[in-house]
């Protein structure tokens, strides 16, 4: 498995964001399979992003995720796990990022976050070289967690992985607002990651839509951090094409400088954001967020994958 590492000759992974893709390949092969096989061969990805548990109403009303829900209490899902893994990269060559929660009501006791882990490591041992990093929580304030839980699940799961397999728990809070000064952005991160944490990644989600905080600027924050492991950042949600909080952008230019920001800032991902690879078309409630359904028919997508790809290919 992929060890954290910064190489002579550094190398940031292209990511996509393809979130449903475990419901993708249980009920909507097809569509999953193109959308994979536009991130392999137009994007040039080397990975995909997707969430291992999905469905909830975690933020009252109707739940957005109904659709596209996953059951990890399934008999089944440890099988759904592995298969849609091996099937990304198998049939396209695109590894996995696997981020465990979505929302806290998918795992809202210590008993199902233990369970959760224990799962998602029995699914991911037998293909580990096909997963490149995971991580706990998205977004853990957002989605209702507690550091606590992070450090705990992550432990369990570093425990449960082989050793040095890439575990971040969630994207600091405090850079996503933008407004945090640098001893805040320090705080929380090592706050988050110090000590035991279980951890050995930090996942960004850079500020939108201005990135004042990403990989260049977090990196400089943290020279010196009291961390237990040398810093290893992944950008994990940038703007893009229909990306939400003020992030949505679909101007090639800005997306490639982005990327070229998180390869300067030794960024060891970068994964690339809209709309499509969040809902695939199938958003329950919000019509707006079904404005694409697929990659590649957002406005620009050719462009911004053309200039994607050759900054991959060429760094």
């Amino acid at each position: 498995p992929a060890v954290i590492t910064i190489p002579p000759v550094h190398t940031t992974a292209l990511g996509c964001s393809l979130f449903w893709a475990m419901a993708g390949f249980e009920r909507y092969r097809s569509d999953l399979d193109r959308n994979a096989r536009w991130a392999a061969t137009e994007l040039g990805a080397d990975f995909v992003r997707w969430w291992g548990s999905v469905g909830g109403d975690f933020f009252g009303g109707i739940d957005p995720w109904a659709n596209l829900a996953t059951n990890w209490r399934s008999s089944a899902y440890i099988g759904q796990v592995r298969d849609t893994v091996r099937h990304l990269y198998e049939s396209f060559g695109l590894k996995s990022q696997i981020t465990l929660v979505a929302g806290r009501a998918q795992v809202d006791t210590p008993e199902d976050q233990a369970m959760l882990v224990d799962r998602i490591a029995n699914a991911i041992n037998p293909v580990i070289d096909y997963v490149l990093y995971s991580e706990i929580w998205n977004e853990w304030e957002v989605n209702r967690a507690q550091r606590h839980e992070l450090r705990s699940m992550a432990r369990r799961l570093k425990f449960l992985l082989p050793r040095d397999f890439p575990i971040a728990l969630s994207s600091p809070s405090s850079i996503m607002g933008g407004a945090a000064d640098r001893a805040t952005v320090r705080a929380e991160i090592e706050g988050m990651y110090g000590g035991d944490s279980g951890a050995n990644l930090i996942t960004l989600h850079p500020t939108r839509p201005e990135p004042l905080w990403n990989a260049e600027t977090v990196r400089a924050a943290l020279v010196g951090a009291n961390l237990a492991f040398p810093v290893a950042l992944a950008v994990g949600e940038p703007r893009g094409p229909g990306a939400s909080a003020g992030g949505d952008m679909d101007n090639p230019a800005i997306i490639a400088a982005d990327y070229t920001s998180a390869i300067r800032g030794m960024a060891i991902a970068y994964v690339y954001h809209s709309m499509a690879g969040i809902w695939g078309g199938r958003c329950n409630g919000f019509p707006r967020e079904n404005a694409y359904a697929n990659l590649d028919d957002h406005r620009n997508a050719a462009e911004i994958a053309a200039a994607l790809k050759q900054i991959r290919k060429f760094g």
